[in-house]
């Protein structure tokens, strides 16, 4: 989710420098995508092995329109402008961020070393000697795994890409908000309105402010039943038949964080080239459990920096096919 950083600060100041010159150049919502008529519009769910390869859901190829308009409430500076991006490709995602029974396998099989966990105690971030990814919260297998890096997660993909003969890695910022989006142009895919967000996400609700781990202030009125991570699928899943690209854990994508989308290919493709203003930070999307609704939005974006780990810090794969 996004904090109060000195780096975001600086990226709100910079990005409110060409907030003018992109509202002059915005275009109009566009989506379109290859599918026959009907509600539902994902493909074929897959695993490329058993007991602990995610779950995999092939996505149809289409276009959109990346960013989010100027009317839209609650958006980000760095926002636009607005860009038409075409996926042509065959594109599989995970169904779900990658859980703690995925990563666990990982974990073992390279005896990979997390260090300790950012934690927020419902004022404050700070790294807590002792809380790593397998003890932050009361979670199961069926939990999304957090406090992970972007390197971490970069070594998970390589590894399960050698496991399996297929090149899995993290979708890439376009990639991922055309996935979440799966075919709407509206703040939220489940609509224009936070009234639904516990139907579907796992954000800062009453529970949360219940364990005084969200912020009174932003938080919806309804009760999603989760004050912190809940267990993958548990909400209702977006057009392409996948769960939680709003809410429960932030997902790191492949991206260098730019502070506008001029740079953004529009074929789909990361962002590969860091700008030293921002010290090599990565982007990350989805919001988290203690996220206000702004966040959810599937135009909503984050920086952070690739070495962090925190308690709302997770991830999901992707594969092209």
């Amino acid at each position: 989710m996004p904090r109060s950083s000195a780096l975001l600060v600086a990226v709100s100041f910079l990005s409110m420098l060409v907030l003018v010159i992109a509202a002059r150049s915005t275009p109009c919502p566009h989506f379109q995508i290859a599918h026959e008529p009907g509600n539902h519009i994902g493909g074929q769910s897959f695993r490329d092995c058993t007991g602990y390869c995610p779950e995999m859901v092939n996505l149809p190829p289409g276009k959109f329109t990346i960013g989010s308009p100027i009317s839209e409430v609650g958006r980000g500076t760095d926002e636009n402008p607005q860009k038409l991006v075409t996926i042509a490709y065959a594109l599989a995602v995970g169904k779900y961020p990658v859980t703690r029974a995925e990563f666990a396998v990982f974990v073992a099989d390279t005896d990979r070393k997390l260090g300790p966990c950012e934690h927020w105690d419902g004022k404050t971030f700070a790294v807590e000697k002792g809380i790593y990814w397998s003890n932050v919260f009361d979670q199961t297998d069926r939990h999304p795994v957090v406090c992970v890096s972007w390197e971490d997660s970069q070594a998970y993909v390589q590894w399960l890409s050698r496991k399996t003969g297929k090149h899995y890695r993290l979708l890439s910022e376009a990639e991922w908000e055309y996935a979440a989006r799966a075919g709407t142009t509206t703040a939220w895919y489940w609509g224009n309105g936070d009234a639904d967000q516990c139907r579907y996400a796992n954000g800062a609700d009453v529970s949360g402010k219940a364990q005084g781990v969200t912020a009174v202030a932003g938080a919806v009125t309804c009760d999603d039943g989760y004050a912190y991570t809940s267990p993958v699928g548990s909400f209702l899943p977006n057009r392409f038949g996948l769960h939680d690209m709003a809410g429960d854990i932030g997902e790191w994508v492949e991206d260098c964080y730019h502070d506008t989308y001029r740079d953004v290919p529009n074929d789909g493709s990361a962002v590969e080239s860091c700008m030293p203003k921002f010290k090599n930070a990565r982007v990350m999307r989805g919001g988290a459990w203690n996220a206000i609704p702004a966040w959810l939005r599937s135009a909503s974006r984050d920086i952070e920096v690739p070495q962090l780990r925190a308690d709302s810090f997770g991830f999901r794969v992707a594969t092209a096919r």
